[in-house]
């Protein structure tokens, strides 16, 4: 199955970009994943305000893929999310880009062993 990552920030363009993801998905027959990747909040402010902090982060995040996984279901598109913790720049959606393509892989190899199970060359 295809499977697209769409990077969301709450912001215009990560609105945008969910609708696109979503409609070329709709025409493809592909699922979406949804990435929100957020820094962590700097642990100097000490135990209530990092708490505070944290959970505050932790809920923009979660309305935001929330927000995502709704328009999903609605436009009929399988969809996952992921909530992801350090800085988006250095590589961390690109290792996630990577995980994918691997579990692609190797689900290829798999049907490719299942159409030839039982055949012999």
């Amino acid at each position: 199955m295809k499977e697209f990552l769409v990077a969301i920030d709450g912001s215009e363009g990560g609105d945008a970009a969910i609708d696109e993801a979503l409609e070329l998905a709709h025409e493809v027959g592909a699922q979406v994943t949804f990435a929100f990747v957020r820094k962590p909040p700097s642990s100097l402010l000490g135990s209530p305000y990092y708490e505070r902090l944290l959970c505050a982060e932790l809920g923009t995040a979660r309305a935001v893929t929330d927000a995502a996984r709704r328009k999903a279901w609605e436009a009929g598109v399988g969809t996952r999310t992921e909530i992801l913790e350090g800085d988006p720049v250095e590589g961390r959606l690109e290792r996630r880009v990577e995980q994918l393509h691997d579990q692609d892989k190797e689900q290829a190899a798999d049907e490719e062993r299942a159409l030839h199970r039982g055949f012999s060359c």
